[in-house]
């Protein structure tokens, strides 16, 4: 686990999950991807395709988000160590995931 002197994530965030390794590599992106500006990163026409989801009728559009393909890897790290796959799962099977949501 990495150190901070100030957690550097939102306080909903568990501490568990919140100074892991994919947790510093999101960090280190955001700080990469604060220097460069959105009019930049439009201009690459092959990151903007790549920005698009599809799944039936909805279209998800990440271009105008200030990510790129490496930010976006780092994101599908941080949210396969949170096993975000695994709670999607057990929500859609019913499953209580935060115990304040009561019976």
């Amino acid at each position: 686990l990495i150190k901070a002197a100030t957690p550097p994530f939102p306080p909903r965030i568990s501490p568990s999950t919140a100074m892991t390794a994919p947790w510093a590599d999101i960090i280190a992106e955001a700080d990469r991807l604060k220097a460069t500006h959105l009019r930049t990163l439009l201009q690459d026409q092959a990151r903007n395709d790549a920005m698009f989801v599809g799944c039936g009728d909805m279209v998800l559009d990440y271009s105008r988000q200030r990510v790129d393909a490496a930010a976006m890897e780092k994101l599908f790290a941080l949210a396969a160590q949170a096993d975000v796959e695994g709670k999607r799962r057990k929500m859609f099977e019913g499953e209580k995931l935060n115990e304040a949501e009561g019976s």
